[in-house]
């Protein structure tokens, strides 16, 4: 039978820091089995290794790429769901400086001594919150006077009821892309995919599903239209799910290629996000693309020319968005003998007599197309129109043909076709005009318009003419 396992009466434990440290040396020799002996303590004065926390590359939360520390190596917080405290120091003016009744006698000296260290500070450039020659105040007793401090201002509250609905909120997009959409009988596509992009204000590319759905019920979209449109925004590839919940949105060039619009225009517009989910949304998105014209004349045959919108369906719409129109006239130094002729021979409507009060006689002139000006669309900047464009020719293969001349004339020779001004506000342009058509190889218009006097119910443009073979 095996004895009986025994331990050491005399075993003491060793010392940390002695010799006797190895993990061999923790059993006792003297029996069979040893002596099992503790293992040597750590040394406190050695710390453990740390670890700084990585970075992440983006919120699962919210999708941002932006984060802060609250301290070296601690944890990292998005800047956008827990944005970093803003500490600003108080900037309090002091209206005086108190001493107690026991430094009375030195007062004078104390008030030397201060005006000394402001004239210092002056010099050096340091900049303090003390005015100038602050007076020095004796209390009575040996505690100091409470400083007047200003009233507290309530802090201003987040109001919901102030809020702005989100039908009154406006939506930015490109107009010739909404008639290509609706050309092409994918406006519910495009419509999802433009609200969409209006909730991407950061410009990630991407935003929550639920604030999409929560978009769509504040505007009242019928559940059953909405799922509509979020099919065919799938079906066309403008939107992509993610599995965190998150949908991938195309950019504005890629967007025009799958909508099959060749040219997203010169400039964008915006209209309320109501009008955009309402009913009617066609006639107000050819109204924001009329908007873009900035009340250049321009005749609904060569609109229709360039959005392919009939000229029946631009009165409707102009109806139905009130849009104003303002006809504009030309009036030339031709004699009025030539009314005739210009009627018969020249590409001119309505000619008429005019009579000019300066020249006190008849003269030549003629209707020209009228102007527009919407109240329920805005014409923005350019922006990033230029690179969007560029963007667009390189997806589609296809060179620009002019789709964009608003009001403006081109040369007919094959393969020359440059954009070029025919209705100017100031002389300057008018001469750079001239300086482009002598520069360029281009056949010349016939004249060019100068604005004559802006009246209260119509436009007179001043006809420059050029010499060419083109008739206006």
């Amino acid at each position: 039978m095996a004895k009986p396992r025994r331990f050491s009466l005399n075993w003491q434990p060793p010392d940390p820091g002695g010799p006797n440290t190895d993990p061999k040396d923790n059993f006792d020799s003297r029996f069979p089995l040893g002596d099992i002996r503790p293992a040597p303590r750590p040394d406190p004065e050695q710390a453990p290794r740390y670890h700084a926390a990585p970075r992440p590359y983006y919120c699962q939360d919210c999708g941002g790429s932006e984060f802060w520390q609250p301290r070296p190596g601690g944890r990292w917080l998005c800047s956008k769901c827990r944005p970093a405290p803003k500490y600003q120091p108080l900037k309090q003016p002091e209206t005086a400086r108190v001493i107690p009744a026991s430094l009375q006698e030195q007062a004078p000296d104390i008030q030397a001594g201060i005006a000394a260290r402001e004239r210092r500070r002056a010099e050096l450039g340091i900049i303090t919150t003390r005015p100038a020659g602050v007076p020095v105040i004796v209390a009575e007793s040996t505690q100091p006077l409470e400083q007047p401090r200003p009233e507290k201002q309530p802090d201003i509250q987040r109001n919901e009821d102030l809020k702005q609905p989100a039908a009154l909120q406006p939506v930015k997009f490109w107009p010739l892309m909404g008639i290509s959409a609706a050309r092409h009988n994918e406006g519910g596509a495009w419509r999802a995919w433009t609200l969409a992009k209006s909730l991407d204000k950061p410009g990630r590319g991407a935003i929550p599903l639920a604030e999409l759905q929560a978009l769509a019920k504040e505007l009242d979209i019928h559940p059953k239209a909405w799922r509509r449109w979020l099919a065919a925004a799938r079906r066309l590839t403008l939107i992509r799910d993610t599995a965190r919940g998150w949908i991938v949105l195309v950019s504005h060039p890629m967007a025009a290629v799958l909508l099959g619009c060749e040219y997203a225009g010169p400039r964008p517009a915006s209209i309320t996000a109501g009008d955009l989910a309402a009913p009617g949304w066609r006639a107000f998105v050819w109204a924001a693309y009329e908007a873009t014209q900035g009340g250049r004349p321009i005749s609904r045959a060569k609109q229709q020319d360039i959005t392919g919108v009939p000229i029946s369906t631009q009165r409707a719409y102009d109806n139905k968005a009130g849009v104003d129109r303002r006809p504009n006239y030309a009036v030339s130094d031709r004699p009025a003998s030539e009314v005739d002729g210009a009627a018969e021979f020249e590409n001119k409507a309505a000619p008429f007599k005019f009579w000019n009060v300066k020249e006190r006689r008849w003269v030549l002139a003629w209707r020209l197309p009228d102007s527009r000006t919407a109240s329920a669309a805005e014409s923005l900047q350019r922006g990033r129109s230029r690179k969007i464009a560029k963007k667009l020719k390189r997806l589609t293969f296809t060179r620009y043909d002019g789709l964009s001349i608003l009001g403006q004339a081109s040369s007919y020779g094959a393969g020359n076709v440059q954009p070029l001004r025919l209705f100017h506000r100031t002389g300057k342009q008018v001469k750079a005009t001239e300086r482009k058509l002598t520069r360029a190889d281009m056949a010349a218009p016939g004249e060019l318009f100068l604005i004559k006097q802006a009246g209260k119910r119509a436009d007179l443009w001043r006809a420059i003419p050029q010499g060419g073979g083109l008739a206006v």
